[in-house]
């Protein structure tokens, strides 16, 4: 068994356990004997670990804001459809929205998989009552208007 070296750390070295320069990489340390083994998984590990966990955080950030990008698009053509459902009838709607009421997974006439939204609205026909509607948007495309 060999001696333990000085705890001690030079500049640009790895470690206070190995005297590997840092830009070494993990393998040729372990080739060169450099520490215990546990000591070089524990490198190994921590160094590969890293950019795994910012590559995934990362992509559900891009997940999150394609999520919500799209949505936007989504209610704005909403929108237009319960506008135009609205003027088509002689009806109005009334404060100017829609509102998301469920969000699932469907397919579309290609078999293509897509989020499908339904939004609730409100219209009145009088002036004096308020009904509700909803509509069925697949994907960008409407599909159902009750």
């Amino acid at each position: 068994m060999r001696p333990m070296r000085p705890m001690r750390r030079s500049p640009g070295r790895h470690c206070d356990r190995c005297d590997a320069p840092a830009s070494t990489p993990v393998a040729v340390r372990a080739l060169a004997g450099a520490g215990s083994s546990v000591h070089l998984r524990a490198t190994a590990a921590a160094g590969s670990l890293m950019p795994w966990l910012e590559s995934i955080g990362l992509i559900l950030l891009l997940l999150v804001g394609w999520f919500w990008f799209d949505g936007f698009q989504s209610r704005a053509a909403a929108m237009r459809a319960a506008r135009a459902a609205c003027a088509a009838d002689g009806l109005l709607l009334l404060d100017d929205t829609v509102a998301l009421a469920s969000v699932r997974l469907g397919r579309d006439d290609e078999g293509r998989l897509r989020l499908r939204r339904t939004y609730d609205f409100e219209y009145s026909d009088t002036g004096d009552n308020r009904r509700t509607a909803q509509l069925t948007l697949l994907g960008d495309q409407l599909i159902r208007n009750r």
